[in-house]
């Protein structure tokens, strides 16, 4: 388990509307394809404890990655 979100700023925005903070947690697991190949997979919920208004309160991450040998 990680925290795997992104914290964002808009500077244009008034100060009550800057920021974004997201909170949560990252679930994955990483396949071994072979020949050093490999997928790893996850998801996880996050709940904005900071957003602008009209954004979400919270929100789902999937992620996929690949993995190729050198």
């Amino acid at each position: 388990m990680a925290y795997n979100a992104s914290i964002t700023a808009d500077w244009k925005a008034d100060s009550s509307n800057t920021w974004t903070i997201p909170l949560g947690i990252y679930a994955g697991k990483m396949f071994d394809l072979g020949n050093g190949y490999g997928v790893e997979v996850g998801a996880g919920p996050y709940w904005n404890v900071e957003k602008p208004e009209g954004a979400a309160d919270w929100f789902l991450k999937f992620q996929v990655n690949f993995l190729f040998p050198k």
